[in-house]
């Protein structure tokens, strides 16, 4: 598998923490997996449908700015919120992105290479996470099945396909649609374990009421006695997904503003 499969399936999944996962559990609740499979579905015939169509390139430009905007907004809720509470906003947004537009001033291969390894950071966090954690889950978060509406259900779903597909392939560069079902089983199969461990950790009660239910779930993480809040460890698994994300955005904008 391509190293930039591996690295834009982030991408594909990075709206999800402090944005889409909560509006899913507001809108399906328990039943979100429910939703996650019908977006599921649509990123498959939406991928077959429009691999070989190349978007306009001020759609692509206007896409960019909204998702980085969006991503700005994640990181320094996050950072605020849990972190550095007294900080301003606009402190962060400096911050990320003058290291964004450092990286992004390299050439592409350094940019993918930076990007990588981020990335590989966080699959080897993210397999450490899922073992310690998948012990926690409780079958009874699940049950019963189908308690909310259909409607609310399937605008779970839609609302699960709209930002995970529909960023990507506005990105994509020379891919195949081979390389983007590759993507797509990557991110797939990360949020599908993220949305198990975090409804079968929390319940369905409280994945509604927080607005990093994510991260939350991360505190029952217990690893050794000597080292304290651990989760802060592993929450950085968000973070880099989030910068990861804005480089990538910031790099296509440059792609796309330089090309003619």
């Amino acid at each position: 598998m391509k190293p930039k499969n591996i690295t834009n399936n982030v991408l594909m999944h990075s709206l999800l923490f402090g944005f889409g996962f909560p509006i899913i559990a507001k809108l399906s609740g328990s039943d979100l997996l429910i939703s996650f499979f019908i977006g599921t579905i649509l990123n498959i015939l939406i991928i077959y449908f429009f691999s070989k169509i190349k978007p306009l390139k001020i759609f692509q430009v206007i896409i960019s700015l909204i998702v980085i905007i969006i991503y700005l907004k994640i990181i320094a809720n996050f950072i605020t919120n849990f972190y550095l509470i007294n900080l301003p906003n606009y402190i962060v947004y400096i911050l990320v992105l003058g290291l964004s537009f450092y990286i992004v001033k390299e050439k592409d291969i350094i940019v993918n290479r930076v990007c990588f390894s981020m990335t590989f950071i966080n699959i080897l966090m993210f397999i450490v996470l899922t073992l310690i954690l998948f012990r926690k889950v409780d079958i009874g978060n699940f049950l019963p099945i189908y308690t909310h509406s259909f409607k609310n259900i399937l605008f779970g779903g839609l609302f699960y396909s709209l930002i995970t597909v529909i960023p990507y392939l506005h990105f994509k560069v020379n891919n195949t649609r081979q390389d983007d079902y590759q993507t797509l089983l990557i991110s797939t199969l990360i949020s599908l374990i993220f949305f198990i461990l975090t409804l079968g950790i929390l319940g369905p009660n409280y994945i509604t009421i927080y607005r990093f239910p994510e991260y939350m779930m991360l505190k029952e993480i217990k690893l050794f006695s000597f080292i304290a809040n651990v989760h802060n460890i592993f929450a950085f698994i968000f973070g880099n997904e989030l910068i990861i994300s804005i480089i990538l955005y910031l790099n296509n904008l440059k792609r796309l503003l330089i090309t003619k």
